[in-house]
């Protein structure tokens, strides 16, 4: 399996500068849906506990947006594309019930 910091590096286009800090992961994480899907859950719960309308709350916001569209991504790179976007949705709405 591919670690999840090495294939975020790997993107094309780059992840811009400014985000790039925002996205910074744990060495030892693997690419997996429902991981990427676990860390827009985790960017997008940090922006609404900030409550602030500032620049680290928009910067949550694209983290948030990011990782929920990697986690997609990937689920399209997935045998089974169906099971692997069910996932994220599953996950979405069990993290804001």
């Amino acid at each position: 399996m591919t670690a999840l910091g090495t294939w975020l590096d790997a993107r094309r286009p780059a992840v811009p500068n400014g985000l790039k800090e925002w996205l910074a992961v744990d060495d030892d994480l693997l690419l997996s849906v429902a991981g990427l899907a676990e860390l827009g859950i985790v960017a997008l719960d940090r922006a609404e506990v900030s409550r602030r309308l500032d620049r680290h709350a928009a910067f949550q916001l694209l983290a948030a947006d990011a990782f929920l569209t990697y986690a997609c991504e990937a689920a399209v790179d997935e045998p089974d594309v169906a099971s692997g976007l069910h996932l994220i949705l599953d996950r979405c709405a069990a993290a804001w019930r």
